[in-house]
């Protein structure tokens, strides 16, 4: 996934899926995430919404809240591209508290300024991007998800223009 080969990635995770599952292991969860990361950088909203669905679902039966949390923010980006803002937005803020202890809480803020881009509320996406880039800055956490936050930011300033 992370050298760009999203065919093989996709094939290895849905290869691995079945057995993770049976086990109830956390990686079972992982593996969701990453396939339904897959099918972002596709832009398959059906797929991303039925992917998190299963992980929201997952982290449930395991109890893991940053699984719980991640399903939210992936059904969010799902039903923002649906146009299904208001609950998009709801679910992505949801996901915020639960990650805040977490190096993922700047990709919450990612999905959750993606999600207020999408619905148009530039300037509360604008807030919420800035605070997530200075988040990553002070955990020095830079990797693929959560470098999209310097992309989404100027499109937040720029708002519709």
């Amino acid at each position: 996934f992370f050298g760009g080969n999203l065919d093989t990635a996709e094939a290895y995770c849905q290869e691995v899926q079945t057995e993770l599952d049976k086990a109830k292991d956390w990686h079972a969860g992982f593996t969701l995430h990453l396939r339904r990361h897959i099918a972002s950088q596709r832009g398959d909203a059906k797929l991303i919404e039925a992917i998190a669905r299963s992980e929201l679902e997952f982290g449930k039966q395991i109890q893991d809240t940053s699984l719980i949390a991640w399903g939210k923010y992936g059904l969010a980006d799902a039903l923002s591209r649906m146009g299904q803002f208001e609950q998009a937005i709801s679910l992505a803020r949801e996901s915020q508290e639960p990650l805040s202890k977490s190096l993922t809480r700047s990709v919450a803020s990612q999905e959750l300024g993606r999600t207020l881009i999408q619905s148009s509320r530039y300037e509360e996406a604008e807030q919420v991007l800035k605070n997530g880039i200075k988040q990553m800055q002070r955990d020095l956490f830079y990797f693929d998800y959560g470098i999209q936050l310097f992309s989404l930011y100027p499109e937040a300033i720029l708002g519709a223009d």
